[in-house]
């Protein structure tokens, strides 16, 4: 399935008591989200139309286009490097929007890989 305008993919990290720290072997579980962190941005996202699921850490999203702009204050173009479907060029500074941003650490553009 290739990445189109209607659909776009991305990852969300929570901040943990380990943010900012560099992760190991040893402290990986420091950067695991507090559960209910979780679920306020999963409900919030999901209110967005945004389909969302949890990861250990954060969650993972698709949504179109249109939605992801409005979300993140942000103007996604299709990039062309690469062959077709491989990402968006992002116009702008993403904002995480207030009623999230305290639980939020990164927000990341996926691209599915091309297999074949």
């Amino acid at each position: 399935m290739q990445q189109t305008q209607e659909h776009v993919r991305f990852d969300v990290i929570l901040k943990s008591s380990a943010s900012g720290k560099d992760p190991t072997l040893d402290n990986i579980e420091e950067f695991f989200p507090e559960s209910e962190h979780i679920e306020i941005c999963r409900l919030w996202f999901k209110q967005q139309g945004v389909a969302v699921y949890a990861t250990d850490f954060g969650l993972s999203g698709e949504t179109s286009q249109a939605i992801f702009e409005k979300i993140f204050k942000v103007k996604l173009i299709p990039s062309k490097s690469g062959g077709e479907g491989n990402g968006w060029i992002v116009e702008g500074t993403l904002q995480v929007p207030p009623s999230i941003a305290d639980y939020i650490d990164q927000v990341t553009l996926t691209v599915l890989p091309e297999l074949f």
